[in-house]
C-alpha cells in the first residue's frame, strides 16, 4: 500500500461509542462500510437508499443485541444472525484507538448511508 496514497470515503459513516464519535481515517470507515454492506446486502426488508442505523448493545437480552433500522422501518434480525453481527463488528473496532476496553457494556451505534 502506497503511504502517500489519498483514500477516497466510499460510504458516509459514522461510529459512535458510548455518545462519544470515533473518528478515524478513511481506509478505516472504509473498511467497516464494507463490513457493514455485507450484512444489510443480505438481510431481507433493508431499505435501499435510506440512512441505516446498526445499534449494538451486547449486554441486551439475546434477541435484542443489535437492530437495524431506517426512518421507514425496522428490519427483523434472528438471534444468530445478531450474534454473527455483533461479534465481527465488535472484533473490527475493538482494535481501533479510542475505543473502550470493555465494549461488552458499551452502547455502539453506526449510521450508515452509501453513496
Amino acid at each position: 500500500m502506497d503511504p502517500n496514497k489519498k483514500h477516497i470515503l466510499k460510504y458516509k459513516l459514522k461510529l459512535v461509542v458510548n455518545q462519544h464519535r470515533i473518528g478515524t481515517k478513511p481506509y478505516i470507515l472504509n473498511t467497516l462500510g464494507n463490513i457493514c454492506e455485507g450484512f444489510l446486502s443480505e438481510l431481507e426488508d433493508v431499505p435501499k437508499n435510506e440512512k441505516i442505523t446498526i445499534l449494538i448493545i451486547p449486554n441486551s437480552k439475546e434477541d435484542e443485541r443489535v437492530k437495524i433500522f431506517s426512518p421507514s422501518i425496522t428490519v427483523p434480525i434472528k438471534a444468530y444472525v445478531q450474534e454473527l453481527i455483533l461479534r465481527t463488528i465488535l472484533g473490527f473496532i475493538s482494535t481501533l484507538k479510542d475505543i473502550p476496553e470493555d465494549l461488552e457494556d458499551s452502547k455502539i451505534e453506526i449510521i450508515f448511508d452509501s453513496q
